[in-house]
């Protein structure tokens, strides 16, 4: 039930090379940078190429047009030291992804710098792919809303030992919100080094894509002052026994800290659910409250399954509340190792946020129920609790401490609720079960439209376009497709002017737009 945390994270810096606005506060434009950047942008709307890096300076601004598709180069990206707006629409996606062809031909990443203006640094309705790390803030503090970062990193070769993370916070406090963030190689978020970012309304899923280690979808910590807010998420895998697990929270190094709020999330089939590590002068004092954290496994129980882990090497500390949460068949509900002394519910203070109000359903591995695992010699208070039996002696035999093992610490579990208590997650959950299909653009179009369509989960996926007659004319996709957006095109120069339908299938949904062609 040991927690892994990765101990050193590496800056990436990328080569002094490519264009360099003038920093002359001009605000540029994908096409601007064609005439002027020397060969590093080619292209036309809405279709460029990023050759070599492009530095956009402090003062100046670049705007990326809705409906854009940007691919940069192996090894390439863009840098913004000024502003950086890229805001496209549901209908009308911007992309950002690889030049070349090819599975290891990753560019680096969109690189945003301590100078640049926060407030004018979005990106929205946005997909990053394919580059080695998607989205790094490095002490700047961009907003991510509405957007997709998937699929970074690589799981082999020179260039997978670090760095492979969707999304890369050093020093930063961004804003990522209503975003989908799965299938990176490494991390889904990294947040290092006094970042306190708001991770909200997000679903994160199957990242750690190189499996070769245990590495978190969101991954908080070892160095700095933290507390950032990670609330109303969706965070699970859907490959069996993974190395991943959902939240991690560290404090390693000398003054380090992290007073992270973890509320309102489903964390589900991952190796564990949150993993809270201390050492040294340093220490955990988190709020963990309110969160479905259900089914978090692990072949081997001894590394990994535990719903909640709070763990402090002395001499530091870990005094983390726990409430409100449902922790429901976990290969163990909360375990508390080294001198951790978590606060699982505190009846004698008049602070009512740290009452308890948990509720312990099936958490077992090796035919055997472990609600709470008190590996410390320190006592514990659980109070006002749910074990999910009602008389004391079935509650004492679901908590293994003292009364199992001498050395251990006590669990003062009196009183407890007999009845489960209205807990869990307090809003709605970002929905990972529905498909999308959005209105095509440029509609009316001639010759050529986009059909854009969004996966909540891989499905079995069929696009086609039909006349008023019912007539199958064009086959736009059709085979298994990865959950999150998608866009084909259809090229209809040889039909005629009129409506179309297109139709999705995405195993048992059905979906239908209308094309409207005028030549």
């Amino acid at each position: 039930m040991i927690r892994h945390f990765a101990l050193l994270i590496i800056v990436t810096v990328p080569l002094i090379a490519g264009y360099t606005t003038p920093a002359t506060s001009v605000r540029w434009t994908m096409d601007s940078l064609v005439v002027h950047s020397g060969g590093a942008v080619t292209g036309a709307f809405p279709s460029y190429a990023v050759h070599d890096t492009v530095f956009i300076a402090a003062g100046d601004r670049l705007d990326v047009p809705k409906g854009a598709t940007v691919r940069i180069g192996y090894r390439q990206g863009i840098t913004v030291r000024g502003a950086f707006m890229a805001i496209g629409a549901p209908d009308s996606l911007i992309t950002f992804t690889r030049l070349a062809g090819a599975a290891d031909s990753v560019w680096q990443e969109l690189r945003f710098e301590e100078s640049a203006t926060d407030t004018l640094c979005v990106l929205r309705h946005c997909i990053v792919e394919y580059g080695r790390t998607g989205l790094n803030f490095i002490n700047a503090s961009p907003t991510v809303e509405h957007s997709t970062i998937r699929n970074t990193g690589l799981t082999s070769g020179s260039l997978s030992s670090s760095g492979n993370y969707g999304i890369q916070c050093f020093g930063s406090n961004a804003v990522i919100r209503y975003d989908s963030i799965y299938n990176n190689a490494q991390y889904g978020i990294n947040i290092n080094v006094d970042s306190s970012p708001l991770i909200e309304g997000c679903v994160i899923f199957d990242n750690n894509r190189q499996n070769t280690g245990f590495k978190n979808q969101i991954s908080v910590g070892p160095q700095g002052v933290n507390s950032p807010v990670i609330r109303g998420n969706r965070i699970f895998h859907t490959t069996p026994n993974p190395k991943t697990g959902a939240v991690s929270i560290s404090a390693f190094f000398s003054q380090s800290g992290s007073f992270a709020l973890i509320e309102g999330n489903h964390m589900h089939s991952n190796a564990y659910g949150v993993a809270l590590l201390s050492q040294g002068a340093s220490g955990v004092s988190a709020v963990i409250r309110n969160n479905r954290i259900i089914g978090n496994t692990y072949a081997d129980p001894m590394a990994g399954g535990s719903g909640i882990n709070c763990y402090a090497l002395s001499p530091s500390y870990n005094t983390t509340v726990i409430a409100g949460n449902l922790l429901e068949g976990n290969s163990w509900g909360v375990t508390v190792q080294g001198i951790a002394a978590p606060n699982l519910g505190d009846l004698t203070n008049a602070d009512t946020s740290d009452d308890g109000r948990n509720v312990f359903i099936g958490n077992r591995n090796r035919d055997t129920v472990f609600a709470l695992y008190n590996n410390t010699a320190g006592v514990l208070k659980a109070q006002n609790n749910y074990w999910g039996v009602s008389a004391p002696e079935s509650v004492a035999a679901v908590i293994f401490d003292s009364s199992d093992i001498a050395s251990l610490g006590a669990v003062r579990f009196t009183p407890f609720l007999t009845q489960s208590p209205v807990t869990g997650v307090r809003r709605p959950l970002p929905s990972v079960n529905a498909v999308r299909l959005h209105p095509n653009f440029p509609n009316p179009f001639n010759p050529a439209t986009t059909i854009r369509f969004t996966l909540s989960a891989p499905a079995s996926v069929r696009v086609t376009v039909y006349d008023l007659l019912g007539r199958e004319v064009a086959v736009l996709a059709e085979g298994r497709m990865e959950g999150g957006d998608h866009a084909v095109r259809w090229n209809a120069s040889e039909r005629s002017s009129g409506v179309y339908l297109c139709r999705l299938e995405a195993d048992a949904h059905r979906f239908t737009t209308k094309l409207l062609l005028q030549k």
